[in-house]
Formats: structure tokens, sequence, C-alpha cells
């Protein structure tokens, strides 16, 4: 089946319905499928305000604004700054703030991290930065619970 998107519809573009002799429209199939809702932020676009994503964010432009998603990716091109909360970070460009991060924060040779970060893991390769506040958070696992009770 072909599809087309277009401004976030999809289309299904292999039954189109004719209206009139050689005039076509577009069968509309939208799609349900939340899991593969993701937003991308190219190169020489701004944006500004609060971006809410239940999936994956990934920002080759410049982003003024809070940011809450499942996973932000910062390309080598991005520019990131705000308050922001993940679980999953990769770091290529560069990103200011206050950052609060659940589980992993990566950040590659060309990454540049400033602000209050909060974290459960860390990765910097050789060449990334870090400036500022670092929280380590303690991992969730609760130990006492692999203790055996007699």
């Amino acid at each position: 089946m072909s599809m087309m998107l277009r401004k976030n519809k999809i289309f299904n573009i292999e039954n189109p319905v004719k209206k009139k002799e050689g005039e076509i429209i577009e069968h509309i199939n939208p799609s349900n499928n939340n899991e593969d809702n993701s937003l991308v932020v190219g190169e020489n676009v701004t944006i500004t305000g609060n971006i809410d994503a239940k999936n994956e964010v990934k920002i080759l432009g410049k982003v003024e604004a809070d940011v809450n998603a499942k996973k932000i990716i910062v390309g080598k091109s991005g520019n990131l700054q705000g308050k922001i909360k993940t679980n999953v970070f990769e770091i290529s460009g560069k990103v200011g703030g206050e950052i609060e991060v659940e589980n992993f924060v990566k950040v590659l040779s060309t990454g540049i991290l400033e602000g209050k970060i909060s974290y459960q893991n860390l990765q910097v390769m050789e060449g990334g930065c870090i400036k500022g506040e670092l929280i380590a958070k303690e991992q969730s696992q609760d130990k006492s619970n692999n203790l055996i009770k007699t």
C-alpha cells in the first residue's frame, strides 16, 4: 500500500476516489499508531515554547523551550535551551538549562551540556563537555527486595 504524508496526515494514494472525470480526491486513512510519533526539528528551524512528546524528539535546529519526552536527541547542529525532562538523552550539539534525566545521558565528542543536570547514568565521550552542577540519582531498584528473608 502506498502512503503519503501531508500536513501530519497520512493519505492512501493507491485507491484514489474519482470525483469528476479526470479529477482525483485522495482517500484519507489517518494513522492511529502513537508508537511511531516523533518530532524532528530540522536545521535552520527555531522553536520557542513548550514541547510535550510521548516518544522521541530529535533537534537539529534551535529550540528554546521546556521539553518533556521519552527520548531526546540533540544532533551536531542542534541547540536546546530550557527545562528538560526525559528518560534517555543523547547530545552531539549544545544543551543548556535545568535537565532531569531518569535513565541515561550520553554526551558525544561534539556535545556540550551546561546547567543543573540530574541523571542516573552518564557517559561522556572523549571531547564531550559538561559544565555545571551534576546530581547523581540513586538507582531506582530497592536493594532490600533482593534479600532473602527467613
